[in-house]
């Protein structure tokens, strides 16, 4: 069956980008419509119209084109860091070393997306991930003088892509004292293996080496380590239906 355009939440979805949506939220269609797992710290992420942000790991930009929405946010740019095209292996489930280029996204599916749900063409910027083309981009952002108010990232940084590694990209951009806002995956329950040596599942090692490895850096400080909402929540079911764990709140010094 062909695709079409869909509409639902508010939100409009056109049928040339389903593709990437299927692909990139592994089919739970609600974190388009609901963005639960953007609701969930949404107190950390409000400010009075930024002048620039930046979502690393964007895919299509559901998280900005969500915050636009939510708070208003009509004259801030919104930089869309991230690759493009499908190349394989994709990186899927946590990852804790440098990745290899895996990504499956399109630049122009972000910007049909975007510009779909109300954001002007001309405040949708793009920072290409993709490691032939980090030291251009960073003399390119170097050259603009952007200097971002906020960063976030959802179902990217803290998975796909240790901390570390998006941070030492950026840290140069983000201005003192902004925020940058992760969350960490992985399952909740860890492998038999761990649950067998009573050790702690391999995400929340994940999370406390994130802890410990910011904490050594001493580029930022850890403002708060939130919990995923419990299921009765209202925002757990579908929060935790991609195994969240955890979000992790970083200020630059």
């Amino acid at each position: 069956m062909a695709k079409k355009d869909c509409t639902t939440g508010g939100i409009i979805v056109p049928k040339s980008v389903r593709t990437w949506t299927d692909l990139q939220v592994n089919n739970h269609f609600e974190l388009y419509t609901h963005a639960p797992d953007v609701e969930a710290v949404e107190d950390m992420l409000q400010m009075d119209q930024p002048r620039n942000v930046l979502e690393i790991g964007a895919g299509l930009g559901r998280g900005s084109m969500w915050l636009e929405r939510r708070f208003g946010w009509k004259k801030t740019n919104f930089w869309l860091a991230d690759g493009e095209g499908r190349q394989r292996p994709e990186v899927r489930g946590l990852n804790d070393k440098e990745a290899p280029d895996a990504f499956y996204n399109s630049f122009i599916g972000a910007r049909t997306f975007m510009e779909a749900n109300g954001v002007e063409g001309e405040r949708i910027k793009f920072v290409d991930m993709t490691r032939a083309s980090r030291k251009d981009e960073i003399a390119r952002l170097r050259k603009s003088g952007v200097k971002f108010d906020l960063a976030y990232s959802f179902r990217a940084v803290g998975f796909h892509w240790p901390t570390w590694e998006a941070l030492n990209m950026f840290h140069e951009f983000i201005k003192p004292n902004a925020r940058v806002v992760l969350d960490m995956r992985g399952s909740v329950l860890g492998s038999k293996a761990d649950r067998a040596k009573g050790r702690l599942p391999k995400n929340q090692r994940f999370c406390q080496a994130n802890d410990e490895g910011v904490r050594k850096d001493g580029r930022y400080w850890v403002e708060q380590w939130r919990e995923c909402p419990a299921p009765d929540s209202g925002l757990g079911n579908w929060v935790t239906a991609d195994h969240c764990r955890a979000y992790m709140v970083l200020r630059r010094k």
